[in-house]
């Protein structure tokens, strides 16, 4: 019983010392009263900045690409900056060994202990910005005042330039792998040549692209659906009911798709049903390149 007591003493001391709730810059009102003036209803983004931010801060991204600039931009350099204040925290518990749940660890010492590792680039955290300023409600001019005015400018890489210029993938930032895609064009009928051209430079292992605006209109839904039907293509239901992989390729039913380019990806759509226009995301993760398909670790038995 004493030992039980103890235990549980343990535990509820380290689940007040490691974090009790949801904390970050999201919550804070100077930053929603600071990017106020970036918001336009045209463009949509109401719930998508929160959904943006809520998926960076799960996913721990260090390198971020959005094309179109704006309003989604602050909430993606907030959950960059409030990542990084996450992983010091972690750090300094691990530092005084407290960061434990009980007698159980609660990190993961592969992701703090390498050299160059992902804690710390996660810390180092990037926001690069494509963005030709061109469009009639742009708000993406107003995006580096607001980035200095919350003390997030240096997160914050803004690039000028034409999204659809065939040379750009290979130029921007060409030292960079990009854990994940915002891609808001505007030009539902370039998505696809865009993906294409864009996806070599997104990490293999669980990388991210997100497409805005993507289900309610005929221009995109033709793409979604395709990509749903590649995505169903890769998987074969076994006797025993288990899901077996085949690769893709002229010997599947339908001939080979315009995805196989592509390799192995996974893909989920939302869908704003109140909205007309402007009232969709779908995300697409990359899983495996050249080096094989990709997993996720199994760390633990149990939950």
């Amino acid at each position: 019983a004493a030992t039980a007591t103890t235990a549980a003493t343990t535990a509820a001391t380290t689940q007040e010392t490691i974090r009790s709730a949801s904390v970050g810059g999201l919550y804070d009102r100077a930053f929603l009263d600071a990017i106020a003036p970036l918001y336009d209803l045209h463009m949509g983004a109401e719930n998508l900045g929160p959904l943006l931010y809520a998926w960076v801060r799960f996913a721990k991204p260090a390198n971020v690409l959005e094309i179109g600039a704006g309003y989604t931009s602050m909430f993606l350099l907030r959950a960059l900056e409030d990542n990084a204040a996450e992983i010091e925290a972690y750090r300094a518990l691990r530092a005084e060994g407290a960061c434990r749940c009980g007698d159980a660890p609660w990190s993961v010492d592969a992701f703090f202990t390498n050299k160059n590792g992902p804690d710390e680039n996660v810390i180092r955290g990037t926001l690069h910005c494509v963005d030709n300023m061109a469009h009639a409600h742009t708000t993406a001019n107003a995006v580096a005042a607001a980035a200095e005015r919350l003390g997030l400018s240096d997160r914050l890489r803004l690039h000028e330039a034409d999204a659809h210029d065939p040379d750009l993938p290979s130029l921007l930032a060409p030292k960079v792998e990009f854990d994940m895609l915002w891609i808001d064009l505007g030009a539902a009928h370039k998505t696809e040549r865009f993906v294409r051209d864009w996806w070599p430079r997104v990490r293999s292992d669980g990388g991210i692209v997100v497409v805005h605006s993507s289900l309610t209109n005929a221009m995109s839904r033709g793409w979604v659906e395709r990509a749903r039907d590649h995505c169903h293509s890769q998987r074969v239901r076994a006797a025993d009911g288990s899901v077996e992989r085949r690769s893709a390729g002229p010997e599947r039913e339908g001939g080979a798709s315009e995805f196989d380019e592509l390799g192995e990806f996974e893909t989920l759509s939302l869908l704003e049903p109140h909205k007309m226009f402007q009232n969709a995301v779908t995300v697409l993760q990359k899983r495996g390149g050249r080096f094989g398909r990709y997993d996720e670790p199994v760390l633990t038995k149990f939950p």
